[in-house]
């Protein structure tokens, strides 16, 4: 059952970049905590910090379709609150601004497809390897911190 809600969960953040963490908890029917302790067992990190990963790789990913994105409309489709959260995070993330990264670091990025196929491998039910957690983490971590 706590599976399921993670699953669901999993999938409400990445198709609607707006939702908040609350409303994740209402739709499994936990309370935050709760949800925050299942959720942390499942995918091993928090589902805020989840969410702002996505958050992220969708930003990085539009920004390498669609050079020319005002980052106003870039941080509305990723489900910023403005253009200020967006450059925040950014500069957490990269250590740079938005517009210092475009003309200083490729906008390629793997993390978001080392991400995916590793986590449709675990929503489709098959067991996850100690080395891919392990990998996910790392590669996590290194967005994190990247200079």
């Amino acid at each position: 059952c706590n599976y399921q809600r993670t699953h669901h969960a999993i999938r409400q953040i990445i198709n609607q970049p707006q939702i908040d963490v609350n409303t994740l908890a209402e739709s499994a029917c936990l309370g935050y905590r709760q949800f925050k302790r299942v959720f942390s067992n499942y995918v091993g990190m928090s589902p805020k910090e989840y969410y702002r990963v996505v958050r992220f790789q969708r930003a990085l990913y539009l920004l390498q379709n669609h050079p020319g994105i005002e980052f106003v409309d870039l941080a509305y489709s990723c489900g910023f609150y403005d253009s200020s959260h967006l450059v925040k995070d950014f500069k957490e993330f990269t250590g740079c601004s938005p517009t210092q990264y475009l003309s200083s670091r490729s906008l390629y990025s793997t993390f978001f497809s080392v991400v995916k196929s590793v986590f449709y491998k675990w929503m489709i039910g098959k067991e996850l390897t100690f080395a891919e957690v392990f990998k996910i983490r790392k590669l996590y971590k290194k967005v994190i911190l990247y200079i």
